[in-house]
């Protein structure tokens, strides 16, 4: 529901859902949780983001006073659900701290799956830049974008927003050809799928990639190297 845009009624559902959860195994049961940690997406969608925090901080301590183990997806998705609230907040730092636990899990746990969803998710790629961690968030871009052709084949905004990283990184190594290039492919598509982000995370790494690429033209105007990149710099900005 929340994902169709129905944020409204996917709350009141998923309130309907806590509600008997308590009802059926107290308030410690690792089903409310996980209950918890979605109750604080759906308000995630709507970029109610301290709301969200506190659904999702609530959850990871229902979760460990359960007793339920650290390797269990409930777990890793608690965890990674309040990654997210702080990616959409701009808390970098405690979004790479967050990212930085369950990373530890995968190592410590040898959880193969879990780590291939990480490499995978924009978000936790963009705070690795956002923190620092250039190198790393390239080699999880080139990962994505070399990955099987299959896979992807029904994904085409998740690649355009790999593509949309990749034009940060190679803007941020001075690589501007390639970042060029990159955004280039990139941008249209994540444009023209604007008006079918309905939620508040996706919308907010957007924004992220397409300052980027605003910067980036701005660059290219200053030093006079439209000609050479083959755009009109100028005309780019006023259309975006």
């Amino acid at each position: 529901l929340a994902h169709q845009g129905r944020v409204v009624e996917a709350e009141a559902e998923i309130r309907e859902v806590l509600e008997e959860a308590i009802g059926l195994g107290g308030k410690t049961s690792p089903e409310i949780g996980r209950t918890l940690s979605d109750f604080g997406q759906v308000l995630l969608l709507q970029g109610r983001l301290e709301d969200a925090k506190k659904m999702a901080l609530a959850g990871i301590r229902n979760l460990e006073a359960s007793g339920i183990s650290h390797d269990s997806l409930r777990y890793y998705w608690a965890r990674g659900s309040l990654s997210n609230i702080y990616v959409a907040n701009g808390d970098f730092m405690e979004a790479m701290e967050q990212y930085d636990v369950i990373m530890d899990l995968i190592v410590q746990n040898k959880n193969q799956h879990i780590l291939n969803r990480l490499e995978r998710n924009p978000c936790f790629i963009l705070s690795l830049f956002k923190t620092g961690r250039l190198n790393e968030a390239v080699k999880y871009i080139n990962k994505n974008l070399t990955s099987d052709n299959e896979y992807w084949g029904s994904k085409k905004y998740h690649i355009a927003e790999m593509l949309g990283l990749r034009g940060m990184a190679c803007s941020l190594m001075g690589n501007d050809e390639e970042a060029m290039k990159a955004f280039s492919s990139s941008i249209p598509i994540l444009l023209k799928k604007k008006a079918d982000v309905s939620d508040y995370l996706k919308s907010q790494r957007l924004k992220v990639i397409v300052e980027a690429y605003l910067n980036l033209l701005a660059r290219v105007h200053d030093r006079s190297q439209e000609e050479a990149f083959h755009i009109d710099a100028s005309a780019e900005i006023f259309k975006i």
